[in-house]
């Protein structure tokens, strides 16, 4: 089994090909590798270090090998972390609205938003079709929505982002998001 660490999407084209070429993988929590690698006495961070530890932590620790996604499953990941990241945009944009008087800096902000919003428009249209068209997981979609209070943004980003939802028990899902 191939163990790496999540490094912020950047592992995501190794994951893919692994699963393509069914080979067992398993994405693990950065912190815990760093406190696995802190406890065996491994203060320094380097690349040849880090694969020693890693590769160790597998050895010692197991962890469950990663199931596969569908294509599906991994595009409204995506759809879910561009939203995010258009809402983060949105937000440092009118924080800088507040903080000018300049009207000129305040016209080129404005432009800014409106333009962001528009994405952010389009992109919860695309989340929206992309839950809609999610078979496997309509019956959880469809839960969800009947629980008062639960919006399609909380909708969406549980099951791009907890896919093991339904699937484990508790336990399992306890251990999965340590």
């Amino acid at each position: 089994m191939v163990v790496m660490e999540a490094t912020g999407s950047y592992e995501s084209l190794l994951v893919k090909l692994l699963h393509e070429h069914q080979i067992s993988l398993a994405v693990v929590n950065l912190r815990q590798v760093r406190d696995f690698a802190k406890g065996l006495g491994y203060d320094a961070k380097t690349d040849p270090i880090d694969a020693r530890v890693i590769a160790r932590f597998g050895d010692v620790v197991h962890p469950a090998p990663q199931a596969a996604q569908s294509d599906e499953h991994i595009k409204l990941g995506a759809l879910v972390e561009r939203r995010r990241q258009l809402l983060d945009l949105v937000n440092q944009e009118q924080n800088r609205l507040q903080q000018t008087t300049d009207a000129e800096i305040r016209k080129s902000i404005q432009t800014v938003l409106k333009g962001l919003k528009v994405q952010f428009k389009t992109m919860d249209e695309r989340i929206a079709k992309a839950v809609a068209a999610d078979v496997p997981n309509a019956r959880t979609v469809e839960i969800f929505h009947s629980v008062k209070g639960i919006g399609p943004v909380t909708v969406s980003t549980i099951v791009a982002e907890l896919p093991e939802l339904g699937k484990l028990n508790r336990q399992e899902l306890l251990n999965s998001l340590v």
